[in-house]
């Protein structure tokens, strides 16, 4: 045993300098005095500061050059911040448009703030704001591509930066619904079809030219042409945009079972298209 004593104070003597002068954020992985085969009993691993496994001798972790690397990468931790808060860039982002995409795929891209730590990224995806499962982890560039996924169905993603030291630094909650965009693309039309009132409405989606439109109008009747509905939007962008429909008349009351004719007229330049809504409780 004082033989095993004075080898890991021999050892810590010379690990000691090296260690000090070693990059403090650079958190070495090294073997300790009296580590047998990876594994084993007697193995002892240092990393991030912090010392995992076990050891055949107390001694064997007790040593200068083990607090010298652990002092270091507290000093590290507590100086460097945790990862900037990623941030989707424009176009992987929009409750309001729907995203051009004939392979049914949808590139994700976020900002990559800088770091004095390398940092990898994670991908939760899912239907639902409220359920998000991991797709991807590990990333170190700051994009992704989801791909087999479903035209006009709402998407929602989120992504987490790591550092080193566990810590996570999570983006909001983003949005996005993929389009087929055929050629012959109809001017307006709503999505889901039939829809109800009391399950989240429709979206009323716009196909502009790449001009835009100054003015689109919405306008709602029975099958009896009476107005139910009628509202004005301004500013629609060029290619396909959306806006919510609650399924509401302009008093407040939810429609019936039943069809209704949509008819959206444009202005600047003039256009028109009509259609059919289909309301299902």
């Amino acid at each position: 045993m004082k033989r095993f004593i004075r080898a890991a104070l021999a050892l810590s003597l010379c690990l000691a300098p090296v260690l000090a002068q070693a990059d403090e954020c650079a958190l070495p992985v090294m073997a300790v005095a009296g580590a047998a085969t990876p594994g084993s009993s007697g193995e002892a691993r240092l990393s991030a500061g912090v010392v995992s496994g076990t050891a055949s001798s107390a001694f064997a972790v007790m040593s200068l050059g083990l607090q010298s690397a652990s002092a270091a990468a507290y000093s590290c931790f507590m100086s460097t911040a945790a990862p900037a808060e990623p941030l989707a860039l424009p176009g992987t982002s929009s409750t309001q448009s729907l995203v051009p995409s004939p392979q049914q795929t949808m590139t994700l891209e976020w900002t990559q703030g800088p770091s004095p730590l390398p940092v990898s990224y994670e991908i939760d995806a899912g239907n639902s704001p409220y359920a998000l499962s991991s797709v991807a982890s590990g990333l170190t560039s700051a994009s992704y591509e989801l791909s087999g996924l479903a035209f006009t169905t709402p998407y929602y993603w989120q992504v987490k930066a790591s550092d080193q030291f566990g810590r996570v630094t999570a983006s909001p909650v983003y949005s996005f619904s993929i389009t087929q965009v055929p050629s012959s693309f109809p001017k307006a039309y709503n999505y889901p079809n039939p829809f109800s009132p009391e399950r989240g409405g429709t979206n009323i989606v716009f196909h502009a030219p790449a001009s835009g439109y100054q003015k689109a109008t919405v306008e709602i009747y029975s099958e009896w042409q009476d107005l139910l509905f009628k509202q004005d939007y301004y500013g629609i962008p060029p290619g396909v945009s959306q806006v919510h429909f609650d399924g509401r008349d302009r008093y407040g009351r939810d429609f019936f079972d039943g069809s209704y004719i949509c008819r959206v007229t444009f202005s600047g330049p003039s256009d028109s298209q009509t259609f059919y809504l289909l309301v299902v409780k």
